[in-house]
Parts: C-alpha cells; sequence; structure tokens
C-alpha cells in the first residue's frame, strides 16, 4: 500500500489563460509556494479531478501558504478546505480574492490583507473559524456576499474606501443586494463603518451573538433589514446622520436596554411583527427628542421614552419657509410655541407638473409613436408624452448580446432612441452571405435551376446560391368550351416551345360526377358528402347537419325527498345519451308532527317541537309563559289602583301555580274627548290649526294639531293673457284665485271625460259647473272662448 499523495505532483502550473503562474511545494515544510504574474487559475468541485486543484492531495497537511509577489488574483476554491493550513502570506499585488477561495480552511489563523487588495469574493473565509485577526486594507472597495459567513473574526473596522458590502453581480453586470457578509460569525465584538457606506446591509451581522458596540459613524443613513439580528448589544447609538431604521434591524437582542435616536425624523419600517426591534426586551427605553418620530415608535408600540430636551414640544405650528414648486420641494418648519425652538424642518413635496393636453399626433408610421403634447397649467412648461407603438428601422439600437453571422442569427438589447422602451430578447435573423462578384455562373432554364458561385466579403466562405428556374412564359393560343361542363385552353411557352392543355372546371353537370356519402351525420356530429368530376377529378364536399337527439319521455331515476331535487333522466332513442335534469324539484319540509319537549310555567317559557313528516328534520319553537293567574283567587287584592298613566299591583293566590304572587295591573291611559276638544286656533286653507282634548278620566289636557282645510277652488271666468286664455278658479274660503291654460285643462279633460269629480286629482279644474261629474256641460263651458263667447 501506498500514499495517494507519494503520487501527487509537487508543482506545475496553475495561472489562468494568459497567465504565468506556478506552484511548488515542499513536504517537509509543509508549505505551498505560488509564483509568477497574473492570475491563479479559477476552480471547480474539488470531488472531480479535472476540476480540482492541483495541490489537493496535500490540503490535510499544508499549513503554510506563500503567495509571491506579481500574482493579482487569487481564483475561486483555490484554497478551499485546506483544512491544516496556518498562515498565508500573500503579495502587495494581490487585488482580488475569488469565491471560495479560503473557504472552509478552519486551521487558518495568519492572513494579512495587502494594500492593494480591492475586492472579496462571495464565501472567500466561510467557516475560517480560526481567524480572528482581520485589518481591512485602505483601497478595498467591495466585499461580497457570504465572504466571511462563520468566521473566527473578532473586531471589524471598515476603511473609508469600502463602498460595495454583500452585493452580488448579476447577470449584465447588474448587481444587487445578498448581504449576509458577517453572518453568524460568534466571536465579533465591535464593528466601525468608514465613510464610504451608506447602509448596513442586509442581514450583514444577523446571529452575532458576541457582537456589542457598533460605531455607526458619520456616512451610515440607513439600518438594513434584520442587519443585528441576535446580536448582544446592550447601548444602542443612532447618530444625526441615521434616517432609517428598517425590518427586523435590530430584532431578538435580549439584552438590549437603552436606544438612543438623535434624527428627529428617523423612520422605523415594519409591521408589529416584523419592526426593527421585535422580539427585543419590552423594557427598553427609548431616548430622543421631543414629539420626534422615536417618541412616536416607542408610545405606539408601549416602550419607555425619555426627551433628551429641555422642554416637551408639546404645542408646535407650521411656518412655510419656502414654497414648493412644480420641480423643486418646499420647506418648513415646526416650531413649539411654548419654546420658540424649531424642532425639525420638513421638506414639502415639489407639487409635480400638472400637465395639460394640448393636441397629440400620430406618427406611428413614419416613427412608431404617438405624440402627445401637453402644457402644465402652473410653470408653463411644455411636455411631449411618447407613446410606444411598434419599432421602425433608424428609430432604434441594437445591442448584440449574442451576434449574429452570416449563417447564424443572433439576439440583441433594443433600445427605442425616442422613448425608454426596450426589448431585451430581440432575435436577429442571420446577415447571409454579402458576395461582391460571383466567379461561375450557370443560367436557369424554365424548368431547370441555375447556380452562381462567389466568396462572401464577411466570412470569406465559398458560397454556391441557387437561381431558381425562370418558368415558363406562356401564351394562350387556343380555347375551347364543351358542354360536359369544362373549358380546354392551349398554352405554348415563348422561351422554350412547349405546350400544355388547362382543363379549367367551370360547373357541374349532371351525368358528369359521381357523388357519394362519406360520413353519415349522428346525433351531434355533422356527416359529409363528395361530388367528384368524371373528366377532371375536382371535389367538393357538402355537410349534412346533425340529426339531433331524439329523446324518450323520461324516466324518473331519482326520488325527490325534502331537500334535495329528483333526477328524470330522457335517454336518446338513436345513440342512448342520457339527460338527466333535476325534476321532480324538491318537496320541502312537511313540519305537521307537533310535540311539547317542556311544558310552560307561569315563569319560564316552554319549548315546543314540530318534526318534518317524511324525515328526521326538526324545528323548535318557544311556548310563552303561561303567566300568574290570580283573577279569580279568593285572596284577590288590589294593592295599589292603576290610573292613566301609572300601573298598580294586585295580590293573591296563583291558579297554576299555588305561590301566592303581586301582578302588576297595566295602566289605563289616557280617555281624550276628541268630540269635544277646544279649539283654540281655527285651521285656514294653507295653515294648520289647534285644539285642546281633556282626558275623561283624570282631567289631563293635550294640545292636537288641526289639519289645514285646503283651498274649496271652483270655477270663475275666462281671461285672455299674454301666451292664451285662461281659467280662473276662484277658492270659496280665502277667495284665493288659481289659473290654468286653457290648452291644458282642455288636454286634461279628454282623460276624464264622465268620471266623477272626487275619483280625479284636482277634478275641480274639468267639472267648471260643480255638478259632480265631469261631462260635455263642462266642456262646452270650457270651449267658450273658441266661439267668441265669454
Amino acid at each position: 500500500m501506498f500514499s495517494t499523495s507519494a503520487l501527487a505532483a509537487s508543482s506545475g502550473s496553475c495561472g489562468a489563460t494568459g497567465s504565468s503562474v506556478n506552484y511548488s511545494y515542499d513536504s517537509s515544510t509543509k508549505t505551498l509556494t505560488i509564483t509568477g504574474t497574473g492570475a491563479i487559475k479559477d476552480y471547480l468541485d474539488v470531488s472531480t479531478i479535472l476540476t480540482r486543484v492541483p495541490w489537493y492531495d496535500y490540503r490535510d497537511e499544508c499549513t503554510s501558504l506563500v503567495i509571491g509577489e506579481g500574482v493579482t488574483r487569487i481564483g475561486n476554491r483555490a484554497f478551499y478546505k485546506m483544512t491544516a493550513l496556518e498562515h498565508a502570506a500573500l503579495p502587495s499585488t494581490l487585488t482580488e480574492i475569488g469565491e471560495y477561495a479560503f473557504a472552509e480552511s478552519s486551521s487558518l489563523s495568519d492572513c494579512k490583507l495587502p494594500a492593494n487588495l480591492k475586492t472579496i469574493e462571495r464565501y472567500a473565509f466561510q467557516n475560517c473559524t480560526s481567524l480572528a485577526d482581520v485589518d481591512f486594507p485602505e483601497g478595498l472597495t467591495t466585499i461580497r456576499e457570504f465572504a466571511y459567513y462563520g468566521s473566527g473574526i473578532e473586531s471589524i473596522v471598515f476603511p473609508n474606501s469600502l463602498t460595495s458590502l454583500g452585493m452580488r453581480k448579476g447577470l449584465l453586470g447588474v448587481e444587487y443586494e445578498v448581504g449576509s457578509v458577517f453572518f453568524n460569525c460568534k466571536n465579533l465584538e465591535s464593528v466601525t463603518f468608514g465613510a464610504g457606506l451608506t447602509a448596513t446591509g442586509l442581514n450583514n451581522f444577523n446571529g452575532c451573538s458576541n457582537l456589542r458596540r457598533v460605531d455607526f459613524g458619520s456616512s451610515i443613513t440607513t439600518i438594513s433589514e434584520s442587519s443585528f439580528l441576535g446580536t448582544f448589544i446592550t447601548t444602542l447609538v443612532l447618530p444625526e446622520n441615521v434616517t432609517t431604521v428598517s425590518t427586523l434591524a435590530f430584532s431578538s437582542i435580549g439584552t438590549l436596554t437603552d436606544v438612543y435616536v438623535y434624527n428627529s425624523e428617523c423612520a422605523f419600517n415594519g409591521a408589529l411583527d416584523s419592526d426593527p426591534f421585535n422580539g427585543s426586551q419590552q423594557s427598553v427605553v427609548f431616548h430622543g427628542h421631543s414629539q420626534s418620530t422615536a417618541q412616536t415608535y416607542a408610545e405606539e408600540r408601549g416602550y419607555a421614552f425619555v426627551s433628551i430636551d429641555d422642554c416637551a414640544h408639546l404645542n408646535m405650528y407650521e411656518n412655510i419657509t419656502l414654497e414648493p414648486t412644480c420641480t423643486e420641494p418646499g420647506s418648513k418648519d415646526i416650531i413649539c410655541s411654548d419654546c420658540g425652538i424649531t424642532v425639525r424642518t420638513e421638506s414639502i413635496d415639489a407639487l409635480g407638473h400638472d400637465f395639460i393636453t394640448d393636441s397629440t399626433e400620430d406618427k406611428t408610421a413614419e416613427d412608431g409613436h404617438i405624440y402627445t403634447y401637453q402644457t402644465c397649467s402652473r410653470c408653463g412648461e411644455k411636455n411631449t408624452v411618447y407613446t410606444h407603438q411598434g419599432w421602425v428601422e433608424g428609430y432604434y439600437t441594437d445591442d448584440y448580446t449574442i451576434a449574429p453571422t452570416c449563417t447564424r442569427g443572433g439576439t440583441a438589447i433594443r433600445r427605442c432612441t425616442i422613448c425608454t422602451q426596450v426589448n431585451y430578447a430581440v432575435i436577429i435573423p442571420a446577415l447571409g452571405h454579402h458576395i461582391e462578384k460571383y466567379t461561375q455562373q450557370t443560367p436557369p432554364t424554365c424548368t431547370q435551376d441555375g447556380s452562381e458561385t462567389g466568396v462572401c466579403s464577411n466570412c470569406g466562405e465559398t458560397v454556391t446560391v441557387t437561381i431558381p428556374a425562370t418558368g415558363h412564359n406562356e401564351e394562350l393560343i387556343s380555347t375551347e368550351t364543351t358542354d360536359n361542363g369544362h373549358t380546354y385552353n392551349e398554352y405554348r411557352c415563348k422561351t422554350c416551345g412547349s405546350e400544355r392543355t388547362e382543363c379549367v372546371h367551370n360547373e357541374w353537370m349532371e351525368g358528369y360526377y359521381t357523388e357519394s356519402v362519406v360520413s353519415e351525420p349522428s346525433c351531434t356530429s355533422m356527416g359529409t358528402t363528395e361530388k367528384k368530376c368524371t373528366v377532371c377529378g375536382k371535389t367538393e364536399t357538402t355537410n349534412i347537419m346533425p340529426t339531433g337527439h331524439q329523446r324518450d319521455e323520461g324516466v324518473v331515476t331519482k326520488e325527490p325527498t325534502c331537500t334535495e331535487n329528483g333526477t328524470t333522466t330522457y335517454t336518446c332513442l338513436n345513440c342512448g345519451d342520457e339527460l338527466n335534469v333535476p325534476l321532480p324539484l324538491a318537496l320541502g319540509h312537511d313540519y305537521s308532527v307537533e310535540s311539547v319537549l317542556q311544558e310552560p310555567t307561569c315563569t319560564q317559557a316552554g319549548t315546543g317541537q314540530r318534526k318534518c313528516s317524511r324525515c328526521d328534520s326538526a324545528t323548535t319553537y318557544e311556548i310563552p309563559a303561561l303567566g300568574h293567574n290570580i283573577t279569580d283567587a279568593q285572596d284577590y287584592t288590589v294593592i295599589t289602583e292603576p290610573t292613566c298613566i301609572r300601573s298598580g299591583v294586585a295580590a293573591g293566590t296563583c291558579a297554576n301555580c299555588g305561590e301566592y304572587v303581586e301582578v302588576e295591573l297595566p295602566s289605563g291611559g289616557h280617555d281624550f274627548d276628541h268630540e269635544n276638544a277646544v279649539v283654540t286656533k281655527e285651521p285656514t286653507c294653507e295653515a294648520e290649526g289647534t285644539a285642546v282634548e281633556t282626558c275623561k278620566v283624570c282631567g289631563a289636557q293635550q294640545e292636537v294639531t288641526l289639519p289645514a282645510k285646503g283651498h274649496d277652488y271652483r270655477y270663475s271666468h275666462h281671461y285672455v293673457g299674454t301666451v292664451g286664455t285662461y281659467l280662473a278658479y276662484v277658492c270659496t274660503e280665502c277667495s284665493d284665485e288659481h289659473d290654468e291654460l286653457k290648452t291644458t285643462v282642455s288636454a286634461g279633460f279628454m282623460l276624464y271625460y264622465n268620471d266623477k269629480r272626487e275619483d280625479v286629482l284636482n277634478g275641480y279644474l274639468y267639472d267648471v259647473n260643480f255638478d259632480g261629474y265631469i261631462n260635455a256641460r263642462d266642456y262646452s263651458i270650457i270651449q267658450e272662448y273658441n266661439t267668441g263667447g265669454k
């Protein structure tokens, strides 16, 4: 037996394409040395011999790594899972550490980052649990997601040059946040932010259960989602520059006692179950400015709040210092009425343009857009809205993502040069060969293709192009129409002289075609017949309509119940298809079987039951309590006599239950004398009157309203007004006059002819002689002026 390492190469090349980088391994000192210029290549899965590092067999024994000057990049997984590695010396020329470069190297404790390092890729030092001392050099700009996940780092001071923390580079170079750079670093105790970062980053310090001190510096404005979830902070200081605390940012910190918020408008985002401090101690005390967002947040969430101001600023007013315009925000001071201090200054959103459409222009055919011309009603700003209708050549650019060739299509991102429309997946057709001059040529004939050969000026390929046959250039030389419904045309080609005969089918002539059934119709499907010409072979198909179902009279296949319909099945006599109809209808419950479940007593209601005669369904109802019956009791006594407005009391032994009880005697109510009411104010035609009624029992009085009598109009005379002849009607009670055009009265009269006046609304208009009926005598009076009368 012999070890695998006995066969492993101790030196060789490990450079990326275009780089000259080599390695050597000294087994006596257990040192791996990398030398050369350029980048160490990227490696993949360590379990595959073709994609793993060449020093794979030394990973469990190598304790030291020395990378010489000139190496600029450590490739992906270059030193992945080197479990014995303790020391790594990196060159000053190194600018990038690749993905998983030292991941899972649990013994690595000494790895000083060089001054020229710019980027640390994702998972680079994942689970390097012995790596406690890390100094990030000034000049470092990027640390990607999960770079130090689960590592042993104890203290962090970010350089001012660091501007990207936890971002992933996606397709087309677009970056998006993943975070969790220092997730679950259990030994981390302190973090100091530099001037290059404005946000703490998503989940970046989540699970750092020993993190006690955080210095946010002067540039951090946003505490990102779950940044410090589950840490060990006791006193949290959020300086003036912090404007936003995001969802679960300081969630589940059991040690937190005090939070100092120095920005009076700091936003606290998140719902109740995901707010920034969810799961932390309810005894946390918030310290901040009076009437600040911190005070509002603390009071809404039930935390104690202590003001850092001398005045509580309970009374405030607004003073607009700058009016907003369409494009520029305004501002207003919130001033304390008690102490005169400006508590905060708030921005007033810009009004935005109020564009009103002046006109539209359809230029779809020209450039693919509809133009809408607008003017702002406030400031007069002109604006044009371009509505994209389609892509027109000359008004877009194509950025190739896969360049097309002569024979293969490509893809492109197409951007409109007029509006913002973008199509990220445009298929570009193959360019096709470009032949400037053909060197060989075979002319085509009427029936045979020709060809020409040349060299493509784009790709250099020799290309033979087929020239399609020209086809015959025919002329009609004779024509003959026969009695079998056809015309025969003779053609001769002017080029080659070949002749042909064309038979044209004009109509179907009896005796010159056959007709057959192709498919029989069914109840639901059409059938077809086909006619075929025996002269030229032309065919014509005709549809035969479905026959439709012929159903029987139906059979009840399911009897109805109280709650469910029955089923009647109708069967087609031809095809057997069944149609189920929900008949007969449900019978409904027959609650005709009554019983008493609980007998009523004098004071307790009983319960009755009505049960369906067909099924087990039942309903219950209340049987009213009997009430005590002392009317015929020998010891019946009236204790208090009832009056008109008060009830009385009687006592005696109940005939039902045998108890001696008191019962209420209802009040009698007033018995007012309506017939002898004294009128205190007579009603008129339009105004109500009043009268006083006296109770016959107790003498109490009440005032009642007498309805207005209403006018008693009767016809008086005709007269000629400005627009025609009128009929005048005078009230017999108050002499009020009411006028109506004769044409209106005449029209209405015909609707009520021979009706009683009392049956017609405003019947007095038509019963002008007031005899109780609307008839011809009234009509002659109404029309008198038409004949020169009164």
